[in-house]
């Protein structure tokens, strides 16, 4: 559907020193900022924690952008609704995402929900901090994904990354299911189940 809705919500108020989106107030950053955060997390706690602090760090986002693309499209069809989070990913300059599959029986219990993403920024920054990698490295945007849609279907959603920009594919792709159509789909919630970072300090990076 039209991004007109979205863009609109948009407003810059220069004489406050604020960004709002809707009602959410907004952050305009340097995506090299991120990046230098990015490393010292890695440097600090390792791969295994810096993913899961990212994802679930995506994943609050995407719950509060699914709250407000209620607010915007309250009579709008399921896709249309599914739609904004894509939408708005590309708005907030995180990458272009495109849905490719949005298959969906609630009383069935079956999702199958496939998006292309396209210029990535975790996906560039990783090349540029440390070249190809030997796995995909979306996790903000990936705990964005299964946030934004676990809130919008009031059950939990997790996605998976298939391809990645920076793995050396031409795009990076996702896929998602309901937690229990996942063969792994505990071990997948596990890295949005909270933990204490104090013991994550006292151990080498991985």
């Amino acid at each position: 559907p039209p991004d007109a809705d979205l863009r609109q919500l948009l407003r810059f108020s220069s004489q406050d020193g604020l960004i709002w989106l809707s009602g959410q107030r907004m952050l305009l950053l340097h995506s090299a900022s991120l990046m230098a955060l990015h490393k010292e997390l890695m440097n600090t706690l390792g791969p295994a924690s810096t993913r899961r602090v990212l994802m679930r760090s995506g994943y609050a986002a995407g719950e509060r952008d699914a709250l407000l693309a209620r607010q915007i499209r309250p009579d709008s069809s399921l896709f249309e609704l599914f739609a904004v989070g894509p939408q708005l990913h590309g708005l907030e300059g995180a990458v272009l995402a495109t849905p490719l599959v949005f298959e969906v029986d609630e009383e069935a219990g079956h999702l199958l929900c496939q998006v292309r993403w396209k210029n990535s920024w975790e996906a560039e920054t990783r090349l540029r901090e440390s070249g190809l990698q030997s796995e995909p490295a979306c996790w903000m945007q990936l705990g964005y994904a299964s946030g934004y849609t676990s809130a919008l279907f009031r059950k939990q959603v997790l996605f998976k990354e298939l391809e990645c920009e920076a793995c050396g594919h031409a795009h990076c792709l996702i896929e998602g299911r309901f937690a229990h159509e996942w063969p792994d789909g505990e071990q997948l919630a596990s890295d949005y189940q909270p933990g204490s970072l104090l013991v994550h300090l006292d151990e080498p990076p991985a």
